[in-house]
């Protein structure tokens, strides 16, 4: 499986599809610390929440890097359909993992964060992964649901997406990555926060859960 990963991980890598989403993840990050030092939770509530939208980019762009020949030849070469489709879901995840590091590393390693008087960023540090988790996780659930073999179309696939991401808004009591973030906020102590990201944790892995059984469901079923 290891090795299955760092093949799909090198030949997405190679078609540099990964760039336009890196490129919108450091506007954002170079807008959001334009002005600082900011405060530490409303930062990190800022960066979580792009990791929504770029965790479903990342997963379409993914899953739909190979054209259906290469596709089979991928799956014929590792023996496995649902190996295939599996090692395909880790790499999404992985993908997430890199700007998860940067948005939670570079701006206290740069002077970025203002933190409460007596405060050290350890604690911090610990509620943005969870916030961050969050979001990259309900962002790879729905990449997972809008991709092939989900939806064939490309226009489909991204269109799907952004409905769901408009959608998002209105139903903020129910979506994960903007009831998180919503617990974000500055001056309240790091142990409260972490019980109110809770359930949105656990409610973003449980959405995650039903999308990669539907997608190797459905996976399994088309190939």
């Amino acid at each position: 499986m290891t090795a299955l990963v760092q093949y799909i991980l090198r030949d997405f890598i190679r078609s540099h599809r990964f760039l336009p989403p890196l490129i919108v993840f450091g506007v954002a990050f170079a807008t959001l610390y334009a002005v600082h030092p900011t405060p530490v939770l409303s930062s990190y509530g800022a960066t979580a929440l792009s990791m929504y939208p770029l965790a479903a980019w990342y997963t379409a762009v993914l899953l739909r890097a190979e054209d259906p020949i290469q596709r089979q030849i991928t799956i014929v070469n590792s023996g496995s359909s649902a190996r295939t489709h599996l090692a395909k879901v880790l790499t999404a995840g992985l993908l997430a993992s890199p700007l998860i590091l940067a948005a939670l590393l570079l701006p206290a390693a740069l002077g970025f964060l203002k933190l409460p008087e007596h405060q050290t960023l350890l604690p911090y540090l610990g509620v943005g992964l969870l916030a961050h988790a969050t979001a990259a996780l309900t962002g790879v659930a729905l990449g997972l649901l809008w991709s092939p073999p989900m939806v064939q179309r490309t226009g489909y696939t991204f269109g799907g997406i952004l409905l769901c991401l408009v959608l998002t808004v209105p139903l903020n009591r129910l979506a994960p990555p903007l009831t998180a973030t919503r617990a974000m906020n500055d001056g309240t102590p790091p142990g409260a926060v972490v019980t109110d990201l809770l359930p949105s944790l656990l409610g973003a892995v449980a959405f995650t859960a039903v999308a990669v059984l539907a997608y190797l469901q459905v996976s399994r079923a088309r190939s």
